[in-house]
């Protein structure tokens, strides 16, 4: 059974890219069982990612139904050496405008192996030291009681750009999707 997505991509100057959060997104379950991993980084993606906004996203605070899909390329893991590239959804409500987002996420990746990550937390963002605004996604990898489950207990880490795509749109009917890049890290405590 898979856990209800909810990410949230970042709405600063209407947001950015998700994941899974983006991101972005809502709700926690209870961990089963986890399988032996080694203490550490766990696995690694860069990928793109692309969110929709219903209603648009405005200079006003509003509560926003998002739903996000992307892929995950390039990855490397210590614990699942089989584990390279994935997929992932989310979809959630939270609080956005283009210059602000309050939200939390539930985001579910599927590994090119066969198993399955699902991850909740909270998304924020903020300014890097070059200037530019950042979201960052942090979150818990927990069960859904599925038996291919993979990284349970462990935390996650997603990063990206946020992107002004249409900043007309924020005056108007709203941003009602972007698209963009996104960099995880999966770690064991």
């Amino acid at each position: 059974m898979s856990v209800r997505k909810h990410l949230a991509s970042p709405a600063r100057h209407y947001g950015a890219v998700v994941v899974g959060a983006g991101a972005l997104t809502a709700a926690l379950l209870v961990p089963t069982a986890p399988t032996a991993q080694a203490a550490g980084l766990d696995a690694q993606c860069t990928g793109s990612v692309t969110s929709t906004y219903s209603p648009g996203i405005t200079n006003t605070p509003q509560t926003v139904t998002f739903h996000v899909t992307g892929t995950l390329n390039s990855c490397t893991s210590t614990g699942d050496h089989q584990l390279k590239s994935g997929t992932f959804t989310a979809s959630g409500t939270g609080t956005f405008s283009c210059t602000s987002v309050t939200t939390g996420f539930a985001e579910e990746i599927q590994w090119n192996d066969g198993k399955e990550s699902d991850i909740t937390g909270t998304m924020a963002i903020g300014i890097n030291p070059l200037g530019e605004d950042i979201y960052v996604a942090n979150g818990k990898v927990v069960s859904d009681g599925d038996s291919n489950e993979e990284f349970i207990g462990d935390t996650y880490l997603s990063t990206g750009p946020v992107l002004t795509l249409k900043p007309l749109d924020c005056t108007g009917s709203g941003v009602t999707s972007q698209s963009g890049i996104i960099d995880i890290t999966i770690t064991s405590l």
